[in-house]
């Protein structure tokens, strides 16, 4: 709003991006190339920490893909969004 000539920005809250993106609680499905790779996802989950987004691996086979499911939720926070795009073994990540 303008306030004596000037320009005056309100905030009614302010917020984390990583935060943020984590409150949107839509899940993951992570399509990979084999289980060679779980390890360090398990880990990068493990450092994100516990949420309210589900999680879906997806692993190729022959005509199809077998979907696993997690029973725990997840934060998905955007930083390890993107640690996961950049992780070796991945094939794909989508909101699911």
């Amino acid at each position: 709003r303008m306030e004596n000539g000037n320009l005056r920005l309100l905030a009614v809250r302010i917020e984390l991006l990583d935060e943020a993106i984590a409150a949107h609680h839509s899940g993951l499905g992570i399509w990979i190339k084999d289980a060679s790779v779980i390890p360090e996802i398990k880990d990068a989950l493990r450092e994100d920490g516990a949420g309210l987004a589900p999680i879906k691996f997806y692993i190729p086979d022959e005509n199809r893909d077998i979907e696993i499911s997690l029973t725990t939720k997840f934060k998905l926070s955007g930083s390890l969004r993107h640690k996961l795009q950049n992780m070796a073994g991945i094939l794909n990540i989508r909101e699911i």
